[in-house]
């Protein structure tokens, strides 16, 4: 399942992210807008099934970035920043973790690594882009 589930994401997500101005390659991008770095990774569950797409960003200052603030733009990672987002969380209700499951279970089951896929897509439209321009 983890194998559909990276080709889902490289096949329906990564050409839009290419489109955006992203460069990288799976599972961590970046995108450089005047010094400002967006972020974006997927890190997948030890476990199996589910996986969350994780976005962050670098100002020109870098004060966001606590470790490594010198990391050329394309070996940054979410991880090293403090102000981090899960797409699809809700932070502004206490929600901040949010898993996209790809594991079908049972036959009425609406779980797939392409509805997965197709899910980030639409949050990356819908919460990514207007979070990365909060944060400029």
């Amino acid at each position: 399942m983890r194998s559909e589930a990276d080709e889902a994401l490289k096949s329906i997500v990564v050409p839009d992210l290419r489109a955006r101005g992203f460069k990288g390659s799976f599972p961590n991008f970046f995108r450089d807008q005047e010094g400002h770095i967006d972020l974006l990774t997927f890190q997948f569950n030890k476990d199996g099934g589910s996986f969350v797409c994780e976005i962050s960003f670098a100002d020109p200052e870098r004060s966001n970035v606590y470790i490594y603030k010198e990391t050329e733009p394309k070996k940054l990672r979410p991880n090293q920043t403090t102000v981090r987002l899960r797409l699809g969380a809700n932070p502004d209700s206490g929600d901040n973790d949010h898993w996209f499951n790809f594991e079908k279970k049972g036959l009425l089951s609406r779980n797939s690594p392409t509805k997965a896929a197709q899910d980030v897509l639409a949050l990356i439209e819908t919460q990514g882009e207007l979070w990365w321009r909060e944060h400029k």
